[in-house]
């Protein structure tokens, strides 16, 4: 028998889910980005996200997300509705921030307040693990700014267990913020419905 053919950590992946198109991110989509992440609702639970959030920035941040994903250190996609083609609206980002030496991966995102409460983060971070798992690696985790129940709600849906609790970890503005910490192992994965 076999071992199944393990995807290349090197490149970005083209992945698409019922409703959604997950492509590497391209330098038009620094106006989406600044936009879309520099919302004070959005960027309240992002670490180094300013408001506003400067299109020169957001170009800059995308220039090195396409630098890291093309030396193997993970994936940022773009997160877009499949119905819009391959050029359409980005509603948010993806990522896995990739560490080989130990097989595992952080995985990051946001979304545009006004695609929230549709599943679309759901449906994006469960592409991108699936595909995480499919290159070899043995657990992906997540860490979320206590409060940020929205992203809490993400995680467990996806089969992340939380796994810690890093006091006073994160500083933003003038408070320093708890983070909670999540993951799944690729014995895990896929999650079984309960």
């Amino acid at each position: 028998m076999s071992s199944p053919t393990k995807a290349p950590l090197s490149g970005t992946p083209l992945l698409r889910t019922p409703r959604l198109l997950l492509r590497g991110l391209r330098p038009s989509d620094a106006p989406a980005v600044a936009e879309g992440s520099g919302d004070i609702r959005v960027a309240q639970f992002l670490t180094d996200v300013p408001t506003p959030y400067p299109v020169e920035m957001a170009a800059q941040w995308i220039m090195r997300r396409i630098e890291r994903g093309a030396i193997g250190r993970g994936p940022t996609l773009a997160i877009t509705l499949v119905d819009e083609g391959p050029y359409g609206h980005t509603l948010g980002t993806v990522a896995l921030r990739i560490h080989k030496r130990d097989q595992r991966a952080e995985l990051g995102y946001w979304l545009c307040a006004d695609a929230w409460g549709q599943g679309i983060a759901t449906e994006a971070t469960h592409a991108l693990t699936t595909w995480g798992f499919g290159t070899g690696l043995a657990k992906i985790y997540a860490r979320v700014i206590a409060g940020n129940a929205a992203s809490v709600r993400v995680l467990t849906k996806i089969g992340m267990r939380q796994e810690g609790l890093l006091r006073n970890h994160l500083r933003k503005g003038n408070k320093l913020l708890d983070v909670l910490e999540f993951g799944v192992l690729a014995s895990e994965w896929p999650p079984r419905d309960k």
